[in-house]
């Protein structure tokens, strides 16, 4: 298969796009996929999903909490993530059926009062109960108090007011912070984007709650808004999916290219985790790898996750080039530096990039498209201006190494 060429043009005094090295936005925490409800997947799938040699290199693994206090999903998963490097996300769906208002598992209804002593403790217990099944795992990264607390279904789920919220809060979070070693605490994970914030604000505006609060979390179902309300810290999109039929093509990939784009834009997400690891029958979009082979949208998350590593800092851009969504990222300690470019034409682009502040001296290019599945390319000179032309209907991953 031919290779895509990339070529350094010599007219690159008026870039059309600036990257801003020493302008620092947001730190990222990683990229990552669900494996709730999931069976056990083989070496094969997991190497693709969180090798970064390999596969896709995603850094985070969300996984659930039923009703009683274990994994959603299977222990194996979580062994076999943890092994190839990834961080493990907690939360819970729903407590049990008696602890609740409505007395059903489903359907939404509120934790009682009454059970808010052994529905924390529980939820407190769950790093040490995912130790004790899984094999060389040694800690929780983080622990969600509630997926989607503002929202009910006709499946496990549970709902909490923002009062609710906080009485709550104050009495899981003092036992979360006891634990060795202490898992990062997040307030729930919302069905929506916009309802995080009140959450965050109710949390924030009690003094016995605030100093808990560690990560703001929220999903992008409903579109992605940038942030209101007082939290200023790093903030998560946690799930996201698309339920139309199923499409494993670039079609489909750059809608997905498109959601990460503005969650990390707009939003100022330093998380974005996709809803399911691997599609379990549904005849939708809801996992990154099909049941018979990986989708373009997996290799498209690729793009970000693979390079894109925790620790690094997203950098601001100015200027623009039609048709070419662009973020950029920058490992403060060594100075390597990340540019993804999605181009949405159906035509190729040519783009001059220019940097401010050092510079690699040159960039590998690893592109998705309908003929690449994030595959390296030729390594092109780069420095202080470089130019390079995207495939159509393609995400570009540029990554340099300092020198």
């Amino acid at each position: 298969m031919p290779r895509t060429v990339y070529k350094n043009r010599l007219n690159t005094s008026s870039p059309d796009v600036v990257v801003q090295g020493g302008n620092l936005l947001q730190v990222m925490d990683g990229f990552g996929a669900s494996e709730t409800y999931l069976g056990g997947q083989s070496d094969g799938v997991m190497d693709l999903l969180f090798d970064q040699s390999s596969g896709i290199g995603l850094s985070l693994m969300r996984v659930g909490i039923n009703e009683d206090g274990v994994s959603m999903g299977t222990w194996s998963n979580i062994t076999k993530a943890v092994a190839r490097g990834a961080k493990i996300i907690a939360l819970p769906w729903s407590a049990a059926a008696v602890q609740k208002d409505n007395n059903d598992l489903f359907n939404g209804g509120h934790l009682l009062t009454g059970s808010y002593g052994a529905w924390s403790d529980s939820l407190a217990a769950f790093q040490a109960t995912m130790i004790a099944n899984t094999s060389g795992v040694s800690s929780l990264y983080a622990l969600s108090v509630q997926s989607e607390p503002d929202f009910s279904a006709p499946y496990a789920t549970m709902l909490y007011t923002t009062a609710e919220m906080v009485a709550f809060w104050k009495v899981l979070a003092p036992k979360v912070a006891a634990l060795t070693p202490r898992p990062l605490l997040v307030s729930p994970d919302t069905a929506s984007w916009s309802t995080a914030w009140s959450y965050a604000d109710a949390l924030l505006a009690d003094a016995v709650a605030a100093p808990y609060l560690d990560r703001v979390a929220g999903h992008q179902y409903a579109g992605m808004g940038a942030s209101t309300g007082n939290w200023r810290g790093r903030k998560w999109m946690s799930e996201m999916s698309t339920f139309d039929s199923f499409d494993g093509s670039m079609t489909n990939g750059l809608v997905v290219a498109a959601q990460i784009h503005a969650a990390l834009t707009t939003g100022g997400a330093s998380a974005w985790i996709y809803w399911w690891m691997v599609r379990a029958g549904q005849s939708d979009n809801e996992g990154l790898h099909d049941t018979s082979s990986p989708t373009k949208r997996l290799y498209v998350l690729g793009n970000w996750s693979k390079f894109v590593r925790p620790g690094m800092t997203r950098i601001a851009l100015s200027g623009s080039v039609s048709n070419v969504d662009m973020t950029a990222f920058k490992n403060t300690s060594t100075g390597d530096v990340v540019i993804v470019a999605v181009n949405t034409s159906a035509s190729i682009v040519r783009c001059t990039f220019g940097l401010e502040g050092s510079a690699p001296p040159t960039y590998v290019p690893w592109v998705t498209s309908s003929a690449f599945n994030l595959q390296s390319q030729a390594a092109i000179p780069g420095g202080s201006a470089f130019s390079v032309t995207l495939p159509a209907l393609s995400v570009t991953s540029f990554v340099g190494a300092a020198a």
